[in-house]
């Protein structure tokens, strides 16, 4: 038998959230839209203070908790037994939630990359946390949309590098601690091209669409090769090389600088044109009508 799908009602309590009508003001507004999500089946509720639509400007902790508290306050006390979850990124924010409310459910669009210190904060409380996935912040997402296999298997590669491990077991056993594990893929600070001329260095950005700032990969590296090996085969060039050099940034912390080594090597002549198999048609005819195409001239396969 399958498990029922729980519901989850949402609580902005932002003033520039991306639906309008979800914004709430003030505690009677709040209650009676509490009261109409648990009519409505609701089973937990998100409480957010931060808006994270496309574009926002991140709050600080102080600003998100000025939201959060009076309304964290009044539903407890008027809907004590609720389950209640809240939206933040700010490890701060868990801990004064879990000291003003007990224990909740922890809801971090950002997988924990905003806040290096939110998996430890809430391994620590014990409390359950949905990793989201998110590129960049709200306020530069909407320019890292390019997903060449999809979202689902960005999605993928996207939590590759996280695994959990038993850290250990309670006195009676019926109880096990996990240990979450990631390990962070290095941004890259600075994209460069050598072996390339002016002109195709500006080409080349536009199609590897490549910014300050993302997060690298073996998926991106593979990508990225087989995108500039394309762009000059298209030009003739059927024997280039991509090496791929990375190099730690001595400025940046956890960043790297990625230089992309092009040797185009030499274009490919056609030698002779032959037809092979042809009886109804003359060759000549055939040739006259491959007319960017002669013998030992530079072709573009």
């Amino acid at each position: 038998m399958m498990a029922r799908i729980q519901l989850m009602g949402i609580i902005n309590l932002t003033p520039d959230s991306f639906y309008a009508p979800s914004r709430i003001a003030g505690t009677e507004a709040l209650e009676r839209r509490v009261r109409e999500m648990l009519q409505g089946g609701a089973d937990i509720l998100d409480f957010g203070a931060s808006s994270t639509r496309p574009g926002a400007q991140m709050v600080s902790p102080a600003e998100e908790w000025r939201r959060l508290e009076g309304a964290l306050r009044s539903v407890r006390k008027a809907f004590p037994e609720e389950r209640i979850s809240v939206d933040t990124y700010h490890s701060e924010i868990v801990r004064r939630c879990y000291d003003t409310i007990g224990p909740f459910l922890v809801n971090d669009i950002s997988g924990g990359q905003l806040d290096p210190a939110m998996l430890e904060t809430v391994g620590s409380l014990s409390l359950p946390y949905v990793a989201m996935h998110m590129r960049g912040t709200p306020r530069t997402m909407q320019t890292l949309t390019d997903y060449p296999d999809g979202v689902v298997a960005e999605l993928q590669r996207y939590f590759e590098d996280v695994s959990m491990v038993i850290d250990s077991l309670s006195a009676g056993r019926d109880s096990v601690w996990l240990k979450v594990c990631i390990r962070e893929r290095p941004r890259v600070s600075r994209w460069t091209f050598s072996g390339v001329r002016s002109g195709e260095k500006k080409d080349l950005q536009e199609r590897l669409n490549l910014r300050p700032g993302r997060e690298y990969s073996d998926y991106i590296k593979t990508t990225s090769v087989d995108i500039i090996k394309r762009y000059y085969k298209e030009k003739g060039f059927q024997l280039c090389e991509v090496d791929v050099e990375t190099q730690r940034d001595s400025v940046i912390k956890s960043a790297i600088t990625v230089n992309f080594a092009v040797n185009r090597g030499q274009k490919v002549k056609i030698r002779d044109i032959n037809f092979i198999g042809n009886e109804h048609v003359k060759d000549f005819k055939l040739a006259r009508s491959m007319k960017k195409t002669k013998s030992n001239k530079i072709y573009n396969f």
